[in-house]
C-alpha cells in the first residue's frame, strides 16, 4: 500500500519553476530504506481536527505501524500563528488581484456584481494594504509565514514524512447556509491544519 502514490506523484514531478506546490523530483524509498521509516504525527493538527478525521488519520498510522515503521508525535509551536498570517495575506493579495476588474476594459466594477464575501475581502484587503498599514500588517504576515514555513522544514529533519488530516471537518451539507462567523470559525480549523506556504 505504501506504494501506491507512488506513479501519480512522479508524473506530477517537475514543471513550473514559478508556483509554490511544484517539485523538481520525486524520490521512492526502497524496501531496505523503508525498514527504518519514521513517520511524525503534529499533535496540533489532531487536536483542531473532529473525531470522525481523527479517526481516518489514526487508522493510517496504525497501518504504519503494522509495518514496523516508527511513529513519533512532533509538536508544530507556530500554529496559531496561521489563521492571522493567512487572512493577512489573503485580503492584500486578493484585493490586490482584483484590481483590474475595475469595468474600463470589459464588463461591470467587481465591486457592483461581487457577492457579500468577496466585497467584504475586497474592503478588507483595501483597508489594510494602504501605505501607513503595509509594512505593519503585509509585511509581518510574509514574516510570520516564512517563519511557518522554516519551522515546518525543521520537523522534517527528525522524521521522514509526516502524517497530518488535510482538512479538519467533514463538508457542510449541500444547501447549508453559514453566517460569516460560523465560516470564520471553520477557516480558522482549515488555516491550522493546512500552514500557510510560501516563499
Amino acid at each position: 500500500p505504501a506504494y501506491v502514490p507512488y506513479k501519480p506523484l512522479t508524473i506530477l514531478a517537475g514543471g513550473e519553476p514559478l508556483p509554490i506546490p511544484t517539485a523538481p523530483e520525486f524520490k521512492i524509498w526502497n524496501k531496505e530504506e523503508m525498514k527504518n521509516f519514521k513517520i511524525g504525527v503534529i499533535k496540533e493538527f489532531m487536536e483542531v481536527s473532529d473525531e470522525k478525521i481523527r479517526e481516518r488519520v489514526e487508522r493510517a498510522i496504525e497501518v504504519f505501524r503494522d509495518l514496523n515503521w516508527e511513529v513519533v508525535e512532533l509538536s508544530y509551536r507556530y500554529i496559531d500563528l496561521a489563521l492571522p498570517t493567512y487572512y493577512l495575506i489573503n485580503y492584500v493579495e486578493f484585493f490586490s488581484a482584483t484590481r483590474k476588474y475595475d469595468g474600463r476594459r470589459y464588463g461591470y466594477p467587481i465591486e457592483e456584481v461581487c457577492g457579500e464575501e468577496v466585497l467584504r475581502r475586497i474592503m478588507i484587503g483595501r483597508h489594510i494594504s494602504k501605505k501607513e498599514y503595509s509594512g505593519k500588517y503585509y509585511k509581518r504576515a510574509l514574516q510570520a509565514r516564512r517563519m511557518m514555513k522554516k519551522e515546518m522544514l525543521k520537523l522534517f529533519k527528525d522524521v521522514d514524512a509526516i502524517v497530518s488530516p488535510t482538512v479538519p471537518k467533514l463538508p457542510h451539507k449541500i444547501g447549508e447556509k453559514l453566517t460569516p462567523m460560523e465560516m470564520y470559525s471553520e477557516l480558522m480549523k482549515d488555516a491550522k491544519v493546512i500552514v500557510l506556504r510560501g516563499p
